[in-house]
């Protein structure tokens, strides 16, 4: 039995992620919105992240996840690069 909360997700459009290391998001998200991720601080993959979207768009997890875990991101030939300190 899969106990990744995701791994429906193509299914049900729905991703949820409790207290998950942002490595994984970001594995997650690669899979569901089909994008690619570059991470140019690799401290940043240890931030955790608790939360969860029903149907939405990427701009709007990347807002979320900017604003909760204090990175930045860019947006640059189909992929996205994210830096900052993290972890606020």
């Amino acid at each position: 039995m899969n106990t990744n909360p995701n791994f429906l997700s193509w299914k049900t459009q729905k991703l949820v992620f409790d207290n998950t290391e942002l490595k994984n998001v970001i594995y997650a998200l690669s899979v569901y919105y089909d994008i690619k991720f570059e991470v140019n601080t690799p401290e940043i993959l240890n931030c955790r992240f608790t939360g969860s979207f029903d149907n939405a768009r990427l701009n709007t997890v990347m807002e979320v996840l900017k604003y909760s875990l204090g990175i930045d991101y860019s947006y640059d030939h189909n992929e996205y690069i994210l830096s900052g300190k993290g972890c606020k």
